[in-house]
């Protein structure tokens, strides 16, 4: 899938490029504190991984997707 259509892979670039931009990668357990705390955050940042999904568009065409099926599934038991 392509990196723009896949809100999780910017919700991890975004953590790259935050959370853990300045650790050393020799530095594990600093990596493994900051990974940890920005999970925290983002589980009490419901809005984040939200943004993340909006912004591929995603989401809307997801519910644009049920829309339709449930609009053909209730006009087919409407001609029975």
């Amino acid at each position: 899938m392509a990196p723009e259509l896949n809100p999780a892979k910017l919700l991890w670039n975004h953590r790259d490029t935050t959370a853990l931009a300045n650790t050393p990668v020799e530095n594990l357990p600093g990596r493994r504190h900051g990974v940890r705390a920005w999970n925290e955050y983002v589980r009490r940042q419901p809005t984040l991984p939200r943004g993340f999904r909006k912004y591929t568009g995603l989401f809307r065409a997801f519910l644009l997707t049920l829309l339709c099926k449930g609009h053909q599934s209730r006009s087919k038991r409407g001609t029975n």
